[in-house]
């Protein structure tokens, strides 16, 4: 499988540099943070996350 290239392309077109990510929160970000440009998606703030700590248990304590 080959990989995938992107490319910018404002006043021109010109191939986008890989570089590896530090870690996949990194990469999240990202995606999360550019839905809407990327995939013509938006979801409102109160879906995109449901960020808990290892061990607080589930959201609204468990009711």
């Amino acid at each position: 499988m080959s990989a995938l290239k992107l490319f910018h392309a404002q006043g021109g077109v010109a191939e986008v540099t890989s570089r590896p990510a530090e870690a996949e929160t990194d990469v999240q970000d990202l995606v999360e943070a550019d839905l809407e440009a990327m995939l013509g998606v938006r979801f409102p703030a109160s879906d995109r996350c449901h960020c808990r700590q290892p061990g607080e248990g589930p959201p609204g304590g468990g009711r």
